[in-house]
């Protein structure tokens, strides 16, 4: 797994993500200490795999999910 630093991340963003793209892992420092793990994306889009799982709950569930999620969104606005 590479490593970089905060400052080579900012530095060398494209070599970074090239690097990812190419399916390494990237491990980030800051301060000389780890701070975040940089890792591909799988193939399947999560979007793909959230469709998958929204087409098996019933229609009524999903509308209750979408008045919950605006609810808290816009909340004491209407």
């Amino acid at each position: 797994m590479k490593t970089v630093t905060a400052k080579e991340l900012k530095n060398k963003t494209g070599e970074v993500i090239k690097t990812i793209r190419q399916g390494q892992e990237v491990l980030l420092s800051y301060h000389g200490r780890p701070l975040a793990k940089l890792v591909p994306l799988k193939k399947t889009s999560l979007l793909k795999e959230l469709s998958g799982i929204l087409r098996e709950l019933p229609a009524d569930d999903l509308e209750k999910i979408r008045d919950q999620r605006l609810g808290e969104k816009y909340e004491g606005i209407y």
